[in-house]
């Protein structure tokens, strides 16, 4: 099945196993792990590890190609946009803010030319209508955009915790 036809959280799996490969690859050097079978290996955990982090964590976080037109999404969106990590991951930027968007671009066009994008802020609609102010750190990694991002301290956001045992 090409790829543009896999579902999306089998998308996310795919790019996350491939950065885990890379994470891996890095490792490998000091312990032998590409010499042993995957199962046996030291780090075989770190991939469901990765995509765990990725689906569970409490930013939201956002796997997008390099010019920022295909999002893949975390669940940490239904807590700060009201949306699905699907529906924001079809919105994508549709949900900037008008006026934000020259900056945005200006953000895309800097990482374009290799650097990091730390603590860019800028609005995004919420599906109650309101606008939200989020804090980006943005950084790319070869055709893939990875991105962590949170409401900031002026955006009103009810506190949740959830202890996991």
């Amino acid at each position: 099945m090409p790829k543009s036809q896999l579902d999306p959280l089998e998308h996310l799996r795919d790019l996350l196993g491939m950065l885990s490969d890379q994470a891996i690859k890095s490792y490998s050097a000091t312990d032998g792990c590409e010499e042993q079978p995957p199962n046996t290996c030291a780090l075989h955990g770190y991939r469901i590890n990765l995509l765990y982090f990725f689906m569970r964590g409490s930013d939201g976080f956002v796997i997008a190609n390099e010019d920022g037109t295909k999002w893949l999404c975390n669940a940490a969106w239904e807590r700060i946009l009201g949306r699905s990590a699907d529906e924001v991951g079809l919105l994508g930027f549709g949900l900037l803010h008008p006026d934000d968007l020259e900056d945005m671009s200006e953000a895309l066009r800097q990482l374009g030319m290799g650097f990091l994008v730390l603590d860019h802020v800028n609005r995004f609609k919420h599906k109650n209508g309101e606008w939200v102010e989020l804090n980006w750190s943005i950084v790319r990694d070869g055709d893939l955009l990875l991105a962590s991002v949170r409401p900031t301290s002026s955006s009103p956001m009810p506190p949740k915790v959830q202890t996991i045992t």
